[in-house]
């Protein structure tokens, strides 16, 4: 993979700013975390977005950055190559996902997130189920797109919108999830499939 220069040059930033971090004395070392994490931060969030577009997983983004951060900010060294970090960084949402948000979430919600429920429940339908939500809902693609993207015959998708957000949502009555999503309205995709 070639790095663009750009992101050489951010990171080789990022690179100088922990070394100046790590060689202040210990004691000094919590005035300057803010400025350590306005550099380490971009780098957490662009390791948990690679998670989220590889695998099509939810998670609570911010509960992540904060333990990221805790671990990046007691280490020795970072890698000297940024795609090591992103790919630790990567793998850390993956370990998350797989023990499940419920049980290493920190926060109950955090607004503008789903809930850590809403996650486990979505990260556990198969791939192409997540693949269908994922685009519909948080992407906000249509039945069409979704279908053109996934390779999926239309009717496929277009039954499967429902049946997934009914499983999604299981017995609760109100899902926590961020406003911007689009949230199938059952109603609407009962019409489409009757036509």
């Amino acid at each position: 993979m070639k790095l663009s220069l750009e992101l050489e040059r951010d990171w080789d930033y990022t690179l100088r700013a922990f070394e100046a971090y790590r060689e202040l004395p210990p004691h000094k070392r919590y005035r300057a975390l803010t400025k350590l994490f306005e550099k380490i931060c971009p780098w957490i969030e662009r390791g948990i977005q690679a998670a989220v577009l590889n695998h099509f997983v939810l998670v609570q983004t911010e509960s992540i950055i904060g333990t990221l951060f805790g671990k990046v900010s007691q280490r020795e060294a970072l890698p000297k190559s940024c795609i090591l970090f992103l790919h630790w960084a990567e793998s850390h949402v993956g370990r998350v996902v797989a023990k499940g948000i419920v049980a290493c979430s920190v926060v109950k919600q955090t607004p503008g997130e789903p809930s850590a429920e809403f996650c486990d429940r979505f990260n556990r339908l198969p791939r192409l189920d997540r693949t269908i939500m994922y685009m519909y809902m948080v992407e906000k693609c249509s039945i069409t797109e979704v279908s053109e993207s996934t390779d999926s015959p239309y009717p496929h998708v277009l039954h499967s919108v429902p049946r997934l957000w009914a499983q999604l949502k299981g017995q609760d009555k109100e899902v926590a999830i961020p406003r911007e999503w689009k949230i199938p309205r059952l109603d609407d995709e009962a019409r489409l499939m009757n036509l």
